[in-house]
């Protein structure tokens, strides 16, 4: 066990070489300890440990400060615990390195009352393994804000990013930018008057994925904000329980599972189920927003399914041809809403040249429908009919030396040597 738990300040810095520390890297107290005003900066070198504890002080009577500054190196945590703020205050700043949660290490962000904890991720690596996030475990103020990095949530639909996990905190995880993974966000973990959670989506680049397995929402009572407004959303199931929908104000939903953005050689689904005790989820699109929809051959197709809640599409419908052989009158039903589309249709843009689609609300104002109206004319078939007319206007052209050739009567007498049989003239066209 290594690191500064004394009351006074300290500060830990690594800028090189290794460290191996057999259980706890602690940064402002420990289980006997108070804590203090504490600080770890790493810009180099490797340091591993079971566990990172910050702000870990022993109770709640004397609050302990820490800051975390990683812009470089490699910082493992294996199977114990990442921890910020156990009692106090804590911030992390992650802009360049590592920082590498392997096996079951959870990653708390704050896990007491009284606590509040930022995370900002500026550049850089967070990779976690199969433990879970808890951005507010019990009622204190947590959060984090992704700016640019790359960073990968738990990928299992067991674990992943529990948002708020107790009764009367505050959560909130900002994804500004960056690539981010996930297996499971829940946005609301467990029930709790007055708890407030916030997941909140605004890339700029809309080339750059967000890649989730699931979002839920699973209890009614908690404020509850769910915003997509830039960025690539490549999701499998979003559902709420909250009876609330989820806000797509602007950036692009692309139908898929985690790890494979827009279905990569696959299809997507996306689905927004019905989450616990007959709540539904809604999505509700608005005029900056894009549905990406990738179709292909044998009616393989993207898809959104709204199992018990509506769909307003008020923005942009993308669609994408993934594959060699169009089909023209192909049908794909690419969104179904069993509580009803509100007749609207979404702008419609294709992307690929020389393929045209209509799309309309079929099945009594539930399914959106897209059809190929036109298709491109096939390379080989146009070469082919170039030849074919080149051949049939094909005439064979006189030499200036050539004779005439004698034109017999078929029904006079031959003449004195020579054949009965008449000229063909046509036989140079068999030739």
């Amino acid at each position: 066990m290594i690191g500064v738990a004394s009351t006074t300040a300290g500060t830990v810095t690594v800028n090189g070489g290794t460290l191996n520390v057999g259980s706890q890297l602690f940064v402002g107290g420990n289980a006997g300890n108070p804590g203090g005003n504490s600080t770890f900066i790493m810009t180099n070198g490797v340091v591993s440990a079971t566990s990172f504890l910050a702000a870990n002080s022993s109770t709640s009577l004397t609050l302990a400060t820490a800051s975390v500054n990683i812009s470089g190196g490699q910082l493992n945590v294996n199977n114990g615990t990442f921890q910020l703020a156990r009692f106090g205050t804590a911030s992390m700043l992650l802009s360049g390195g590592t920082v590498n949660l392997s096996g079951t290490t959870g990653f708390l962000v704050t896990n007491g009352s009284l606590n509040v904890s930022s995370v900002v991720i500026d550049g850089g690596t967070l990779l976690m393994g199969t433990g879970t996030v808890n951005v507010s475990r019990s009622a204190g103020v947590g959060s984090i804000l992704i700016k640019s990095g790359y960073v990968a949530f738990p990928a299992t639909p067991t674990n992943g990013v529990s948002m708020m996990n107790n009764a009367g905190g505050t959560a909130s995880l900002l994804i500004q930018g960056g690539t981010v993974t996930a297996g499971t966000i829940n946005v609301s973990q467990a029930a709790g008057a007055g708890a407030n959670t916030h997941l909140i989506m605004s890339q700029a680049d809309p080339n750059i994925p967000t890649e989730l397995s699931v979002i839920r929402i699973r209890q009614a009572n908690d404020n509850i904000d769910l915003q997509f407004n830039g960025g690539t959303l490549t999701i499998g199931t979003v559902g709420y329980a909250s009876n609330g929908p989820g806000v797509y104000n602007g950036g692009t939903l692309s139908p898929g599972t985690a790890g494979v953005a827009g279905g990569g050689a696959d299809f997507g689904t996306t689905n927004m189920p019905a989450v616990g005790g007959g709540n539904f989820t809604n999505f509700i699109q608005g005029v900056n927003h894009h549905l990406h929809i990738d179709v292909g051959d044998a009616g393989a197709k993207d898809f959104v399914s709204i199992t018990v809640g509506s769909a307003q599409l008020n923005g942009t419908l993308d669609v994408n041809y993934k594959d060699s052989n169009p089909q023209l009158n192909a049908v794909y039903d690419v969104l179904t809403a069993a509580g009803g589309l509100g007749g609207i249709l979404p702008t419609l843009v294709n992307h690929t040249p020389g393929l045209t689609f209509s799309e309309a609300i079929v099945n009594s104002g539930t399914t959106l429908e897209l059809t190929v109206t036109g298709v491109p004319e096939p390379a080989t078939l146009g070469i082919t009919g170039i030849g074919l007319i080149a051949l049939l206007h094909r005439r064979p052209r006189r030499r200036g030396n050539a004779r005439a050739v004698p034109t017999i009567d078929p029904m006079s007498p031959p003449m004195p040597g020579t054949s009965a049989t008449p000229i063909d003239e046509c036989a140079w066209m068999r030739q």
